[in-house]
């Protein structure tokens, strides 16, 4: 299973990758945004952070930790590169997905940690 990023160059819109209620954590446990409604979810994650604008991140490693048939938690290992192709950072993270409706989606991403090229 792959998921894109959901500030990856713009090709995919936030509202399709997720389901609501949404959470994202920082590295240091604390929440950084929780999304409840549609009308809460901006249109890229670019919005939310002007950094990542035309940025694009490739998949080094996912591992499941635990999985049933409705819901799933992966480790995931991925690189973020700025729009001129250079690294930005590399970043280690917990995603939980759910089925819905018959749609996997992202459900809460854990940032663990993060490092800086």
């Amino acid at each position: 299973m792959h998921v894109k990023a959901v500030g990856d160059n713009r090709e995919v819109r936030m509202a399709d990758t997720i389901h609501l209620p949404f959470q994202h954590h920082a590295t240091d446990g604390k929440v950084v945004f929780q999304y409840n409604t549609p009308a809460d979810v901006p249109e890229y994650m670019e919005v939310w952070n002007p950094s990542w604008v035309s940025s694009s991140c490739k998949l080094i490693e996912a591992n499941v930790l635990i999985a049933s048939d409705v819901k799933a938690a992966y480790r995931v290992l991925a690189r973020r590169f700025n729009a001129d192709g250079t690294p930005l950072q590399d970043f280690e993270a917990i995603y939980t997905i759910l089925l819905k409706d018959g749609d996997w989606r992202v459900v809460n991403r854990n940032a663990i940690n993060v490092f800086p090229i």
